[in-house]
């Protein structure tokens, strides 16, 4: 290892080593590949092959099968591991040089022998093989790495801006927190969690730009509390135009993914939604020495997983068809995770009660303070006491009326005289309005 290098590495099962040194000057992919970029923490191999070790383990669920057949034996699983020089304290940097050799290798697999652009269904087929596996800063480096290298080399011989974006579409990119909010050249599936502390409240911000009422921005934030979906058509990235969104997206946005935790605490971390290799769990987590296991943080995993899958499923159907094969898959991907996300109890994906009750409360106070000069609003408690000491249903929604609704999105799940059923009707028509104005879907 040269630390001060950034260095591609291949993953082996046999040897002494779980990882080879691979000279970036003599990279090529001669199968289905996983290339794994993680963030810029990862400077020592060790690290890199941590996230590698997680998206081999994301591919359990595609190839483990009874004759013992291992995920190596169907694909390659490639890591980077980033350059840091002596005395810099932040994290690692992919160089100029390695991101232009990488580029180089990847523009073997769209040309001839000597160097001429291929057909187009040829070159989508061998874009094709590779897959992405993305981690905070790694998206963004990938990004850089096509805009900023390949797309030249692409345009010098010959192909056009309109062909280069299709061949990207070819291939695909499973991200974690990437801090890539503008670009999204290759389709790809994007996770985020509002708890994240570096990027969650930035995705907050930019999915509710329009929304100037801090008030509303805290009512909103309020009923994105489970796991929501937001879809992007090419040209958009959370739902705002952009020219360098050239390929279609998904984010699953995650109210938090530690929900067993009562505290908050930052999701940034993505050993959150590791999985054990031996029975596939989500691996507990460790939160000031006390073992957390977080339905919200295992389905976010498990739909991580399934798109890791869907895409090296498609390069390798593509690795071994004679002729290009669409990505079929991508139409599907939506409703098959709305599928693995109804699979939970859905109060099981929500906030921790006693961090949702603090949240409330604070949101509660928020709006008290704004809009108490134009009418008169309780404290949080007082109004939680008047439910919950009303004689029927028709008073509790008079006295709610009377107040003119405000606050009730954080006051009645605390509510113990209302059934489940009666605080859905009450809220459900002002929450869907709510979600409506971002497009999420549970």
């Amino acid at each position: 290892m040269n630390q001060e290098t950034t260095e591609i590495y291949l993953r082996v099962k046999d040897g002494p080593k779980p990882l080879k040194l691979v000279d970036i000057n003599q990279l090529s992919f001669n199968k289905p590949t996983v290339c794994c970029i993680s963030g810029n923490g990862a400077v020592t191999p060790e690290s890199a092959y941590g996230f590698a070790r997680m998206a081999e383990t994301y591919l359990e669920l595609l190839f483990r099968t009874k004759d013992g057949c291992n995920v190596l034996d169907n694909v390659d699983v490639m890591t980077i591991k980033y350059a840091k020089p002596e005395g810099i304290v932040t994290g690692g940097y992919i160089s100029d040089s390695f991101s232009e050799q990488f580029a180089n290798a990847l523009l073997k697999l769209l040309t001839d022998a000597n160097g001429n652009k291929l057909n187009l269904e040829t070159a989508k087929k061998n874009m094709s093989k590779i897959t992405f596996f993305t981690y905070c800063a790694g998206d963004i480096n990938l990004q850089n790495i096509l805009s900023r290298f390949l797309d030249k080399k692409l345009l010098n011989i010959g192909y056009s801006e309109e062909e280069i974006v299709t061949i990207y579409n070819a291939s695909f990119n499973v991200s974690y927190a990437s801090v890539s909010s503008c670009q999204n050249k290759i389709p790809s599936v994007k996770a985020v969690s509002l708890n994240d502390s570096l990027i969650g409240q930035d995705v907050y911000n930019y999915l509710l730009e329009d929304v100037w009422d801090d008030s509303r921005r805290d009512a909103i934030y309020h009923s994105i509390d489970g796991i929501f979906l937001h879809k992007d058509q090419a040209g958009t990235l959370y739902g705002h135009l952009s020219k360098s969104a050239t390929a279609e997206s998904i984010q699953i946005l995650s109210s938090g993914l530690n929900n067993a935790y009562p505290e908050k605490v930052c999701d940034h971390n993505i050993a959150y939604l590791a999985r054990n290799k031996k029975n596939w769990k989500l691996r507990t987590c460790v939160i000031n020495g006390d073992k957390y296991y977080s339905n919200n943080a295992d389905c976010v995993s498990e739909l991580l997983a399934w798109a890791l899958c869907r895409g090296v499923e498609g390069s390798v159907n593509n690795f071994k068809a004679q002729e290009y094969i669409p990505n079929h898959y991508w139409k599907d991907l939506t409703s098959e995770f709305k599928s693995i996300i109804h699979s939970y109890d859905q109060e099981k994906l929500a906030r921790n009660p006693v961090y949702e009750e603090k949240l409330c409360k604070k949101f509660f106070g928020n709006l008290k303070k704004k809009y108490q000069k134009f009418y008169h609003i309780p404290s949080y408690q007082k109004m939680l006491d008047t439910i919950n000491n009303a004689n029927s249903l028709e008073a509790i929604i008079d006295y709610i009326k009377g107040k003119y609704f405000a606050g009730i999105e954080y006051v009645l799940p605390a509510a113990q005289v209302l059934t489940n059923n009666e605080k859905t009707k009450i809220l459900k028509a002002g929450k869907d309005k709510l979600l409506d104005e971002i497009k999420l879907e549970k």
